[in-house]
């Protein structure tokens, strides 16, 4: 490989990876319960994909609400 292509393929990984930090800390601001999982091929990251949960109330929660009791 020239020491041309070697620097565009560094030149690439560096924006790779500039890329995918952005999408991450975006991900992580995103999400308040979830999974954030990155996908890496040959050292690479691919994908980055963010599965969000929602919160219901919990049975102890849903128990200790009584109807009609407010302000």
């Amino acid at each position: 490989m020239s020491v041309q292509g070697s620097g565009k393929g560094a030149a690439l990984r560096a924006e790779n990876e500039r890329k995918a930090l952005a999408l991450i800390q975006e991900a992580i601001r995103g999400v308040r319960y979830g999974v954030i999982s990155i996908i890496l091929q040959d050292g690479l990251v691919v994908q980055v994909e963010r599965t969000e949960k929602f919160r219901l109330m919990t049975h102890r929660e849903v128990e200790g609400f009584r109807v009609g009791e407010g302000i």
